[in-house]
């Protein structure tokens, strides 16, 4: 899973973005740059926008889980790989689409 959350009333996209990775993670983020949208829509109670984004390492701590998350670690492109099937559909659609995980 990939940290996020919702974006407050009249906040900025950018800015919840640094805000949530903030709280769920702990670390510092700078200059989130939006690179996927994806929509996702159940009717009659679900209309969501998701919206990925690359970003600058903007701290030196390490990643801490918040109550939300069970743990959080950094990846490389191999590790990626070696838990593909652990990853849900839209996000590995997303890693795929920005390179991040190969083509099946």
């Amino acid at each position: 899973m990939i940290p996020g959350g919702g974006v407050h009333l009249f906040e900025h996209v950018s800015d919840a973005a640094i805000r949530e990775i903030k709280e769920e993670t702990g670390l510092d983020i700078s200059s989130p740059c939006p690179v996927l949208v994806r929509e996702i829509i159940s009717a009659p109670d679900e209309h969501r926008l998701i919206v990925y984004s690359r970003t600058d390492y903007a701290g030196v701590a390490d990643p801490v889980a918040s109550s939300d998350l069970l743990d959080v670690k950094f990846f490389t492109r191999v590790e990626l790989e070696g838990i593909r099937p652990q990853i849900s559909p839209i996000v590995r659609d997303v890693l795929q689409e920005t390179g991040w995980l190969s083509q099946p």
